[in-house]
């Protein structure tokens, strides 16, 4: 119930974010002017566009699939589909996008999975995917397009503090894989301090427990360890994933029929700054910093009539039809996640 509570708290100021942002962005717009605006758009590359929310969610079904997989799980394609619903919605609605594993960790052992195999492996899928932010960053320093020199002082500043502070995270993350003594030091450590605040019988589960959940976790770290193809693997995902959602605001950048536009490779690039700009503002979605950044860094492609269009159909389709899309599936298939497991519990008892 107060799960339910923080989430209905989290859409609600989500909303207010939203129409806080909208505001402000379309302040100085003539309505007139902005609706007609609109209204020169091609419609069927927007609903193309649409369409790629759904191959970008499943990229990251395929990462949890091959990854379960390998440490002898056996997963369903359609459930790691759900799981991956169900971390995108969450964490679109949580500050910092902090919400998404710990959701996808609960239904996950929902479904029977155990919590020493989720965890690391959510580590990893997070891992890769801030490994892609990292990466363009890299490529952006070295190749330094035009649109990047242009670019104003303020959005490279903002988008490079992002950057240190993903490469942190990052290897943060691999510290966590790949040294699992590491991280069954810390959990002692933590239970025992917590420990002496509990009934010795509790502390004592707690304990048994831990030592199952420290059995899988090294089981799992020594999988990714032994398994560099697969890490490759993963990481070829991720790419592909995130281009996939970058490549929206391409795909709306030709619907509006703008003349200079940059090559599908640079605007990949440039959304990827806006990412690395926002992705740890501790705002559902990055909501209002993403839309400032945005504004900055594409304000000499758009120019100043077009630049709110585009960012309010970018934006539209890449985080709220992702919002919704991921929304819906949660609300039909979530609790049908873990029915065919407590079935087999039942027999087993």
């Amino acid at each position: 119930m107060e799960n339910k509570k923080k989430w209905i708290l989290n859409c609600i100021l989500l909303l207010v974010i939203t129409a806080f942002t909208l505001t402000v962005v379309l302040w100085e717009e003539n309505p007139k002017q902005f609706l007609v605006l609109l209204d020169m758009a091609n419609g069927w590359y927007w609903i193309g566009s649409a369409i790629l929310i759904f191959p970008f969610v499943a990229c990251e079904s395929l990462i949890l699939y091959l990854l379960l997989k390998n440490v002898n799980e056996k997963p369903r394609m359609g459930h790691c589909l759900i799981y991956s619903f169900i971390g995108f919605f969450f964490s679109s609605i949580t500050p910092a996008a902090g919400g998404g594993q710990p959701a996808q960790v609960y239904y996950m052992h929902k479904d029977g999975l155990n919590p020493g195999v989720t965890t690391p492996i959510l580590i990893v899928v997070t891992m890769g995917y801030k490994l892609v932010l990292v990466i363009a960053g890299i490529v952006l320093f070295i190749l330094r397009p035009a649109s990047l020199v242009k670019m104003e002082p303020a959005g490279i500043l903002w988008a490079s503090v992002g950057w240190v502070a993903n490469v942190v995270i990052v290897s943060f993350f691999a510290i966590l894989i790949l040294f699992p003594a590491f991280v069954e030091k810390l959990c002692r450590k933590l239970l025992q301090i917590f420990g002496r605040y509990l009934k010795k019988e509790r502390t004592n589960r707690l304990q048994g427990k831990l030592d199952q959940a420290i059995e899988k976790y090294q089981t799992v770290s020594q999988c990714v360890k032994n398994n560099g193809f697969l890490m490759g693997i993963v990481i070829i995902i991720s790419i592909v994933q995130r281009s996939i959602l970058f490549s929206i605001t391409w795909i709306v950048l030709q619907s509006f029929h703008i003349v200079r536009i940059p090559s599908l490779f640079e605007v990949i690039l440039l959304q990827a700054m806006v990412s690395l700009g926002t992705d740890l503002i501790p705002l559902p979605g990055g909501s209002g910093a993403n839309e400032a950044l945005f504004l900055l860094l594409f304000a000499d492609i758009c120019g100043e009539a077009l630049d709110a269009p585009v960012l309010l159909a970018s934006r539209g389709i890449s985080y709220y039809g992702q919002l919704v899309l991921c929304g819906l599936m949660v609300a039909i298939f979530a609790r049908k996640l873990g029915r065919n497991f407590r079935k087999k519990e039942v027999e087993i008892k």
